[in-house]
């Protein structure tokens, strides 16, 4: 019998409180008494929030011993959860972002059997990650962030993403939307673990301003939902860089506006705030409280009574909400331009390699331009609100050289509901005119977009495709330039328009924040702060 299985019985029968028996509903039902009434400190006041969010590092978390990094036995393993299982429920939240877990599958959801050995109906699933890292002595990839949910009050949409392919933060920065199950209303929820800090010249500054910029991009890239809250043990304090960095591209400290520059999540000189609740202005709209749990900090006047229930050097933090449907607006008339020559890059256009060697470049001579030797590679437009259009055209300049089977290889897609290349459902759109392939000729060509394939988070893509075949010398070429998407808004009734001369913006979902965009081509933060 292997120590993975064994570590399985021994949390499970702690878990219940009995050894090779089972405990009755009755014996449950007191337990549960018992352990409610045993909660050492108060748990924190987050409002009347129909959900709540629980969130911890919680110290390396492993199952697997001997790791260099604890070497716990399974004893200590099987305390160190009972301790976090009475923690989360005691707070008893619907959905729980961990990080500095072992980055085995079996590790979340075992925690979360754990939780369902004492509660009825088994509601806590662990969600699904595909990281499966073997253990290694550099401790590179070993460790990860990740999300429990309970199945009764909400539920995964789409999968977990990363907010980067960077190795090791790959793992430890998270991207997943959510759906609350009564009101059907989503939200997106980002759980990081950021550079920690150590003896270097800048104490990981520069890792850490960089892990900020990933997690922006990444919600750029995959939020779903423009309800954003991003969470995790940061490593620093408001003040420092690389939260500067999230604060502006309009985010804001939550467990500060609700509890005063002196919240602490840690203690190294006395208690500092290294672990963050930051919410863009649409989902701090919707937040009812937020607070720290102190059940595991060495310091502050809870820390005596912590002794017997500490199990990280991290307090758990919570966040309450009520989601609510995203701010609507009435469309307006929208004519948005891409990739200009003589420009400094791509823009707003976003490339992405699924294959191969190569990607999407900028020529400031050509446009976007392509060439790959056998790989398959997409040039996104930013993502948009569309639902309430009357119309969608494209209109663009093409040209491609060493054609082979243009109508195959370089073909232009969009979808409604944007959440990644891999999983978005994409209907392929018509070029009505190609080049000859070639003489590297632009030609000028007009595409008219259904309006069943857009919708609230909308994206165009060109894809360029091409097989791996190394009898084929030169691979096609594809450049494309001055591409203009332009949007004519649903009529309205005649009164209305005799009464609204002025219609109001679109919303634009961008480097995870949401933005108003007015009919003179003005953009506005949701704080009201002009960006453009």
């Amino acid at each position: 019998m292997n120590n993975r299985l064994i570590l399985s019985i021994v949390l499970w029968a702690l878990a219940c409180g009995t050894l090779c028996a089972t405990t009755s509903q009755s014996q449950e039902a007191a337990y549960q008494q018992s352990a409610a009434s045993n909660t050492p400190v108060a748990v924190p006041n987050v409002g009347n929030g129909r959900l709540k969010i629980f969130a911890q590092n919680l110290q390396n978390y492993y199952f697997n011993y001997n790791t260099g990094r604890g070497d716990y036995t399974p004893a200590e393993v099987a305390a160190k959860t009972r301790k976090a299982v009475n923690a989360m429920l005691w707070v008893d939240a619907d959905i729980f972002a961990l990080c500095e877990v072992e980055a085995q599958p079996i590790v979340l959801q075992q925690l979360a059997d754990s939780m369902n050995a004492r509660v009825q109906g088994n509601p806590y699933v662990a969600v699904s990650d595909g990281i499966d890292e073997e253990w290694n002595a550099t401790y590179n990839n070993n460790i990860k962030s990740g999300f429990i949910y309970r199945s009764d009050k909400v539920k995964p949409v789409g999968a977990d993403y990363a907010a980067t392919t960077t190795i090791y933060y790959r793992n430890t920065l998270r991207i997943q939307v959510f759906e609350e199950l009564s009101s059907g209303e989503r939200f997106t929820v980002s759980m990081n673990h950021f550079k920690a800090k150590d003896s270097s010249a800048d104490a990981g500054n520069a890792t850490r301003v960089n892990n900020a910029n990933q997690v922006l991009q990444g919600l750029s890239n995959y939020a779903s939902d423009p309800d954003i809250l991003i969470l995790g043990d940061l490593n620093c304090e408001v003040g420092e860089e690389p939260l500067t960095v999230i604060e502006d591209a309009g985010y804001e400290e939550q467990l500060i506006k609700y509890n005063g520059s002196s919240v602490y999540s840690h203690c190294y000189n006395g208690g500092e705030l290294i672990d963050h609740v930051y919410a863009n202005a649409s989902m701090a709209a919707q937040i009812t409280g937020a607070g720290v749990f102190h059940i595991s900090t060495s310091c502050g006047s809870s820390a005596s009574a912590n002794r017997n229930h500490r199990y990280s050097d991290h307090d758990p933090y919570v966040v309450g909400l009520n989601p609510e449907s995203s701010p609507t607006t009435e469309c307006s008339d929208l004519q948005a331009s891409y990739l200009p020559l003589n420009a400094d890059g791509l823009g707003e256009m976003r490339a992405v390699s699924v294959s191969g060697n190569y990607n999407w470049q900028y020529d400031s001579r050509y446009g976007a331009k392509c060439v790959d030797k056998g790989g398959e590679d997409w040039l996104l437009t930013p993502a948009c609100d569309l639902s309430q259009v009357s119309s969608v055209t494209l209109n663009f300049e093409h040209t491609i050289g060493y054609a082979i089977d243009m109508p195959t290889q370089q073909t232009l897609w969009v979808t409604g509901n944007f959440s990644d290349v891999g999983s978005s459902e994409w209907t392929q759109l018509t070029i009505p005119t190609y080049p000859t392939g070639t003489n590297w000729t632009f030609v000028n060509t007009t595409v008219n977009v259904p309006l069943t394939a857009v919708g609230t988070n909308t994206v165009f893509g060109f894809k360029y495709a091409v097989p791996n075949d190394e009898s084929t010398t030169n691979k096609p070429t594809w450049e494309i330039k001055n591409l203009q998407v332009s949007v004519t808004c649903e009529e309205l009734p005649s009164a209305v328009e005799q009464t609204s001369a002025t219609m109001q913006a679109t919303k634009l979902l961008q480097d995870g924040q949401l933005y108003i965009l007015l009919p003179d081509g003005r953009r506005y933060s949701v704080f009201g702060v002009r960006v453009q």
